[in-house]
């Protein structure tokens, strides 16, 4: 288990900071931007930095998009003082004076006094969704996915069925690039996407260190849908990639489905289906699923 530094050094993430930082953040809800695999596996770049201050985990993330610095933190100790001196490094090292990805876990405990010295904004388009599996496994979504479930399955002539993929076979990993490769060609592919597929290899690379797994949907022997998810303490899965042969409407929806069913057998009560980054498409997926609650963030700024 490697050391992490206190601010302001920052440490490179590794894949040796695992357990370390899964017992900093297990002390709190699961938010995404704090998960492990989702740090490790979106720093594409291999510039996020990970330090401590007054015991808070403090990140150094870059934007997926315009690839500008911020800083986030995940802790609730000494606020105030951490708060100070986390907009002064940001002055010093001219970098974007604003904490970004707060989660409501932290800013609920900022003390009301230093709402004079704070503007605290709620960030929608960064909140995660969380499902109830019982909910989704009897198929209890919008009108829409259950059309979109049931013309699947008309439309495989009940031929779909779905199952674990195992991430250590060069087989199935074969079968998750080739549904990656189709949904590559039917899209127009965004830096963010170009990004995303950089993500989901490294995540395929290192599976059995992240302790991640696979889902997917066959037809016959056809991979046609997948999703990587890993499953966490608290009776919570992260669905952290997934994606789906274009030619076939409804593949994704009918494996979520039967995901959901999977995660019962588990006694798993919740799946975070994290954020939809401001996408309007993205939104009105998301919540089709019914969404119980949503883990909220924040942005912090002083006052001027």
């Amino acid at each position: 288990m490697t050391h992490i530094p206190q601010f302001p050094d920052f440490v490179r993430l590794s894949l040796s900071h695992k357990d370390l930082l899964r017992t900093v953040t297990k002390q709190f809800p699961p938010y995404s931007d704090f998960n492990f695999v989702s740090l490790y596996a979106w720093d594409t770049d291999e510039i996020l930095g990970v330090a401590l201050l007054h015991d808070n985990l403090i990140v150094r993330f870059s934007d997926y998009e315009s690839d500008k610095i911020f800083l986030s933190l995940l802790g609730t100790n000494k606020l105030s003082d951490t708060l100070r001196t986390l907009f002064q490094y940001c002055r010093d090292k001219h970098l974007p004076e604003i904490l970004e990805l707060v989660p409501h876990t932290v800013v609920k405990q900022i003390d009301s006094s230093l709402l004079d010295e704070y503007e605290l904004k709620e960030d929608r388009n960064n909140h995660d969704y969380i499902i109830s599996v019982k909910n989704l496994s009897s198929g209890n979504t919008s009108r829409n996915k259950r059309r979109s479930y049931a013309h699947f399955i008309r439309k495989c002539n009940n031929e779909a069925k779905c199952r674990l993929l195992n991430l250590g076979t060069s087989e199935d990993r074969h079968r998750i690039e080739g549904v990656l490769a189709s949904w590559k060609e039917a899209k127009t592919l965004t830096q963010e996407n170009k990004k995303e597929f950089t993500a989901i290899d490294r995540c395929l690379r290192h599976a059995e260190e992240l302790d991640v797994q696979a889902y997917g949907t066959f037809i016959k022997n056809r991979l046609v849908s997948f999703v990587i998810f890993e499953v966490l303490s608290g009776r919570t899965a992260m669905l952290h990639f997934g994606k789906s042969d274009y030619g076939l409407p409804g593949a994704f929806d009918y494996m979520k489905i039967e995901l959901a069913r999977y995660f019962d057998a588990l006694h798993i009560e919740y799946m975070n289906f994290e954020q939809d980054v401001g996408i309007e498409g993205l939104r009105a997926d998301k919540e089709a699923y019914k969404p119980v609650k949503f883990l909220k963030k924040y942005t912090i700024e002083e006052k001027t």
